[in-house]
């Protein structure tokens, strides 16, 4: 069954390895629906049934299974599609304008460049910020490769899901435009990426990383 964060924002079940594509952001339900950990797809082996993901992970399902101490990190990993466990249900996020992006004035960047910046930070993890549940996990993470912000939906869908209701009421449309502008303000941008451009800007040290 499909799942709706943001109603633009659509989560589709993959039921085949070849609905997935290089570049897509895809997320793997552990406890549905408290709980999905976000990735990016960068490479599909068809002929094995696998395909590689980079993703920001806080590390603590491994360590308990270890017996060690949790460590975050942003990695690659090898899935094998439809496999029993953490990663069997697949699931392809979709980007569509709607409550959320158009709420928050988001674009999604080209899979060729989502997949560049993820391998940039995959390199070079200093130039990311660090794991936060709360404020930059692994959702932060991907959405920052294929918007450029730091954003977290199911944290911003109640907010979101509020200024569309008010804006229904003509009373309302005022306080709704304000929470708006601040939602705005308050957007943490890690990239910068504008159509057409053979690199992308890291907004924290202004570096520009030219796209292979």
């Amino acid at each position: 069954m499909d799942t709706d964060i943001g109603q633009d924002v659509i989560s589709r079940h993959a039921k085949e390895i070849t609905h997935l594509q290089k570049g897509a952001h895809v997320k793997f339900e552990y406890l549905r629906p408290l709980h999905a950990h976000h990735a990016i797809v960068t490479d599909i082996n068809t002929d094995n049934h696998t395909f590689d993901c980079i993703h920001f992970t806080s590390g603590f399902t491994d360590a308990i299974s270890k017996g060690d101490i949790p460590k975050t990190s942003i990695k690659t990993e090898t899935v094998e599609f439809g496999k029993e466990g953490s990663y069997k249900n697949v699931l392809v996020v979709e980007y569509k304008m709607g409550i959320a992006l158009s709420t928050m004035k988001l674009n999604r960047f080209p899979n060729r460049v989502a997949i560049a910046i993820a391998k940039h930070f995959e390199k070079n993890p200093d130039a990311c910020q660090s794991f936060n549940l709360l404020t930059y996990n692994c959702e932060h993470f991907v959405f920052s490769c294929t918007t450029g912000y730091a954003i977290c939906l199911q944290q911003l869908e109640p907010m979101m899901r509020l200024v569309k209701t008010m804006r229904s009421k003509d009373f309302l449309v005022d306080i709704a435009d304000c929470i708006q502008k601040s939602m705005e303000k308050n957007r943490v941008q890690v990239v910068e990426y504008k159509e057409g451009m053979n690199y992308f800007t890291l907004i924290s040290s202004k570096v520009k990383i030219n796209l292979n």
